[in-house]
C-alpha cells in the first residue's frame, strides 16, 4: 500500500512536470497508470476513459485555473482500486476532489511566483549559471509537491473515504451513476462548442448517420472522415491552382 501510494504520487509529479509533453496529466493516461500500479488495469482504464470524456474540453487558458483533472483522477482511481469500488463511485469522488485541488493549485501557483521573481532577477543580471541552477532546483520542487498532494490523501484517507461512501444513500449513488453516464456527452458538447463551424456541420451529420443508423464501427467512420477530409483539401488545392493559372493566363 505504501509503495503503491508513492507510485501514484509519482504519476502526479510526472504530470506536473511533463504533462503537456507526455500527456501524463490527462485522465485517460493517469487513470490507466494508477490502475496498473494497483493491479487493476481494466478498472483504471474504465475510470480514466470516463473522466477523460467528461473533462475533454477542460483546458487552462492564460491565467485561468480549471479543475485539476489529474489529481482527481489519480485519487479516485486509487480509492476505487483499494476499496473495491466501480466507475460510479470513482466519478462521485473525482468531481469534488477536482474542485478542491483547483484551490490547492491556486495556492501553489502563488507560491511559484517566488521562483518567477528569482528567475527574472537573475536573467536581468545576466547570471546564466545561477539561473540554470535555480531552474534545475525548480524541477524536484515541483515533482515532490506533486507526490505529496497525492501520497498523503491516498495513504491516510482510505478509511475516511470508505466511511463517506458507505454513508451515501443507495438512491443518491444511483443518481450519481446516471449523471456520470451523461457527463461524457457534456464533454463532447464542450469540445464541439469550441470546434463548431457551419462548414463542418455536414461532416458531423455524416458521422452521426453512419454510426447511429448504419451501425458502422467507429474505426470505419474515422476512415471515411479522413478520406472525405483529404478529398476536400485536394479539391480546394485544385481550385486554387486553376484560379492561379487563369490569373497568370
Amino acid at each position: 500500500m505504501l509503495i503503491q501510494a508513492l507510485l501514484a504520487g509519482c504519476i502526479n509529479g510526472l504530470g506536473r512536470l511533463f504533462g503537456n509533453q507526455m500527456a501524463f496529466d490527462r485522465p485517460l493516461s493517469a487513470g490507466t497508470l494508477v490502475g496498473l500500479v494497483y493491479g487493476n488495469l481494466t478498472l483504471g482504464l474504465a475510470i480514466g476513459g470516463t473522466l477523460e470524456l467528461m473533462w475533454m474540453g477542460v483546458e487552462g487558458i492564460g491565467g485561468a485555473r480549471p479543475a485539476n483533472v489529474t489529481v482527481s483522477t489519480i485519487f479516485a482511481t486509487a480509492m476505487a482500486c483499494v476499496l473495491g469500488k466501480g466507475v460510479t463511485e470513482a466519478v462521485a469522488m473525482a468531481v469534488p476532489v477536482s474542485l478542491l485541488s483547483q484551490v490547492i493549485d491556486n495556492v501553489m501557483t502563488s507560491a511559484n511566483s517566488f521562483f518567477q521573481r528569482r528567475f527574472e532577477t537573475l536573467a536581468n543580471k545576466g547570471d546564466i549559471d545561477a539561473l540554470v541552477k535555480w531552474v534545475w532546483a525548480f524541477y524536484p520542487y515541483t515533482f515532490i509537491l506533486g507526490v505529496i498532494i497525492i501520497f498523503f490523501p491516498v495513504y491516510y484517507g482510505t478509511g475516511a473515504v470508505e466511511s463517506m461512501l458507505n454513508a451515501v444513500p443507495e438512491w443518491l449513488m444511483k443518481g450519481l451513476g446516471t449523471a456520470g453516464g451523461m457527463l461524457p456527452a457534456v464533454g463532447f458538447a464542450m469540445v464541439l462548442g469550441m470546434m463548431y463551424k457551419v462548414e463542418l456541420l455536414p461532416m458531423l451529420l455524416l458521422g452521426f448517420a453512419l454510426g447511429a443508423y448504419l451501425n458502422m464501427p467507429i474505426l470505419g467512420v474515422t476512415f471515411i472522415g479522413i478520406a472525405v477530409t483529404a478529398l476536400v483539401f485536394w479539391i480546394r488545392a485544385y481550385i486554387r491552382q486553376q484560379g492561379g493559372e487563369s490569373t497568370n493566363g
